[in-house]
């Protein structure tokens, strides 16, 4: 993260730089926020933050890479309006916490755990 961005100050925003435990972390939050505008392959924090039953607010190009639907396993927004919709959205729907964080969950466990992904991969070599 650029220098920058960790000394600005915005209200009602917390920039926690590193955590000591990524898993923690998440787990101590509802939301895993990744607005990410540019970016290769696939984010595998989102993966780890859907494997924990959290909701995840990224950008499709944040979640380019996991075959999500937007609004079932996972929320979309492209610019600042949007991320606010979203969370404006889950604060006025409580319950879609759980069942969004529950659908990721279902996703990473079916498409992207370890014995799935060795079999592809074996599959592959075959």
């Amino acid at each position: 993260m650029p220098d920058w961005f960790i000394e600005k100050e915005v209200p009602s925003m917390i920039n926690h730089t590193e955590v000591e435990s990524a898993q923690d972390f998440m787990l101590s939050n509802d939301i895993m926020i990744v607005p990410l505008l540019s970016a290769g392959g696939m984010r595998i924090k989102i993966i780890e933050g859907m494997a924990l039953g959290r909701v995840i607010i990224s950008t499709t190009i944040g979640a380019e890479g996991i075959d999500y639907k937007d609004g079932q396993n996972i929320l979309i927004a492209n610019n600042a309006k949007e991320f606010n919709r979203q969370l404006s959205w889950l604060k006025a729907n409580p319950e879609k916490l759980y069942e969004i964080g529950q659908n990721g969950k279902k996703l990473v466990e079916t498409y992207y755990n370890n014995q799935r992904i060795t079999e592809k991969l074996l599959s592959f070599y075959r």
